[in-house]
């Protein structure tokens, strides 16, 4: 399991002790187009009574597509697997991205109540324009020119170790990696971070019910202010990669 970085301690203790508690609701942060609070609820699933944490967008100038936001990422929390959530403990989630077109969250479960690294890490970014959740090739032209575009210029990518904030300085190492894979391998993984959960279940040999285990171990992404992060399980990497290096392949305007 990976290792959640100190940053994300920090803002736990800011959202716990900086928002206003209103009944089920942290009302927290306030930006330019819209609000953004912390809510909880509890939800029961087979005979378990489970307290649920989820980000609610408020404020926002479009009734309709606030609801289909909302809905979103509510769902985006309670159907990580294949539509329970099972005997975990949920996490307040964190907020990666918020953006006039993107927000960005990390939902977190614990499978361990007394051992916060033992967690899985599920990531949510959300198409405020359209109110859906967007994948990988959403954002980018995952391709063979693209993975040969990394693997050409593997300057470029950047390498943080899993969810620690020590930043992995020995990028060359990673460089070398990205080199010694081939096109198809690199790509394989980039697929990855466009399948929805229920494409990584039905592909993975867990059942349904031990479906967790697809999950917890799988490739995925998620988006910070002028940069796209890709996490590599297999390498326990976050390859890190400002949008301005990928200009040529991005499909829609830089975040």
């Amino acid at each position: 399991m990976r290792v959640i970085k100190n940053m994300l301690y920090v803002l736990l203790i800011t959202i716990l002790t900086g928002c206003n508690q209103l009944s089920n609701k942290h009302s927290c942060f306030d930006y330019e187009n819209y609000s953004i609070a912390i809510s909880q609820t509890e939800i029961v699933e087979n005979e378990e009574h489970l307290q649920i944490y989820y980000i609610e967008i408020d404020n926002y100038s479009d009734s309709a597509m606030l609801k289909k936001i909302n809905t979103e990422l509510f769902n985006s929390v309670t159907s990580w697997i294949s539509g329970k959530v099972l005997s975990t403990k949920p996490q307040l989630p964190i907020i990666l991205t918020h953006s006039p077109n993107y927000i960005c969250v990390l939902n977190q479960y614990l499978l361990d109540d007394d051992v916060i690294s033992n967690a899985i890490y599920d990531y949510s970014t959300i198409d405020l324009a359209t109110g859906k959740k967007v994948f990988l090739n959403d954002l980018i032209d995952v391709s063979i020119e693209f993975v040969k575009h990394l693997r050409e210029n593997s300057n470029i990518v950047h390498g943080f170790s899993g969810h620690s904030e020590q930043y992995d300085g020995n990028e060359q190492n990673l460089h070398n990696l990205l080199k010694s894979m081939t096109n198809e391998e690199l790509l394989s993984i980039l697929l990855d971070c466009s399948k929805t959960q229920l494409q990584i279940i039905e592909e993975s040999v867990f059942s349904i019910e031990e479906s967790i285990g697809s999950l917890v171990n799988r490739n995925t992404f998620y988006i910070e202010d002028g940069k796209l992060v890709i996490v590599i399980e297999r390498w326990d990497k976050q390859l890190t990669i400002n949008t301005a290096d990928l200009t040529m392949y991005l499909k829609v305007p830089p975040w």
